[in-house]
């Protein structure tokens, strides 16, 4: 997340990036360090957390970002927590399995695949999905290309990006999604796709190449 958050910042946003153990650790954990890791970052009182997938904008109202399971964690934090809710304005959600993950099943049907995936997404899948808050303003970004490791286990019928597909990436009452030619790990490196999460901080809506003011 390092590259995207410095092309941020280059955008004019504070950024701070929020790391976390998605094997070792359930969802409920670290969302529970992600709330405070927030709040803290924000100017509230509160303390941060290994293997980051979270940015917010400082001080006052925050923005969050986060990519694959980072995007799971922010939606598990803002249902767990009011107060976080309250601070935060727009969220962006990058190739983040949020209904279902077809390739996380089918790897935990493999030997060692409880291990690999980890706790984090396991708990995930098991637990009803929260829907987003209708304060919040949600930006999906969902990838195209399908190439990664993951075509090693499972098939998507449709658009993907090699490890989530369009539909598992779709959120309930976002307010804008955008389906861009990149693959899974490439949404964090691409600078089109940093452009425009630029524009939904910004805007509440992406601007789909349209030239910036």
């Amino acid at each position: 997340m390092a590259l995207l958050g410095n092309r941020l910042r280059r955008a004019g946003f504070a950024t701070r990036l929020f790391g976390y153990a998605s094997v070792a650790d359930d969802a409920s954990t670290n969302a529970r360090r992600l709330v405070a890791f927030a709040l803290s970052a924000g100017g509230a009182s509160g303390r941060g957390q290994g293997h980051g997938h979270g940015q917010g904008q400082l001080p006052g109202r925050l923005h969050l970002v986060g990519h694959s399971a980072g995007g799971v964690l922010l939606l598990r934090a803002l249902a767990d927590s009011p107060v976080l809710a309250d601070r935060v304005s727009r969220v962006v959600l990058l190739g983040t399995p949020y209904s279902d993950s077809a390739a996380a099943r089918s790897l935990l049907r493999l030997p060692g695949g409880r291990r690999m995936l980890g706790r984090t997404l396991q708990e995930w899948l098991a637990t009803p999905r929260p829907r987003p808050d209708p304060r919040h303003q949600v930006g999906v970004i969902a990838g195209s290309r399908p190439l990664g490791l993951s075509r090693m286990i499972v098939r998507f019928a449709g658009t993907s990006d090699g490890a989530v597909s369009l539909e598992e990436a779709r959120v309930p009452g976002a307010c804008d999604t955008l389906v861009l030619p990149v693959a899974h790990s490439s949404l964090i490196l691409s600078a089109r796709v940093a452009d425009e999460v630029s524009a939904f901080l910004r805007d509440g809506r992406f601007s789909r190449g349209a030239p910036r003011a």
